[in-house]
């Protein structure tokens, strides 16, 4: 996430300082993929928290091998899938 929040905040350092129409169209085309991979980032992270907290409410609830094997299990799969889609590989 730090990564795209960075990119996302050069472009526009860069447009200014080498406006031209190609670079204007170039831009204009990354923000709405910007916009949806932050979106799709920030949607997937909330799933595994608000699993997380479904299933562990109290942070005594269980124990740490517990919440490994939850990670390791359930939520594996799906930050891999998150990070496939933040670095662009999905």
């Amino acid at each position: 996430m730090s990564r795209l929040f960075q990119d996302f905040d050069t472009q526009p350092q860069d447009l200014r300082d080498n406006l031209s129409a190609q670079r204007f169209e170039e831009a204009k085309k990354l923000i709405p993929d910007y916009h949806t991979t932050i979106g799709v980032v920030l949607c997937g992270l909330t799933v595994n928290m608000n699993a997380w907290i479904d299933r562990y409410p109290n942070p005594r609830s269980a124990s740490p091998i517990s919440k490994g094997e939850f990670l390791m299990t359930d939520t594996r799969q799906g930050v891999a899938n998150i990070r496939g889609i933040a670095t662009g590989q999905n």
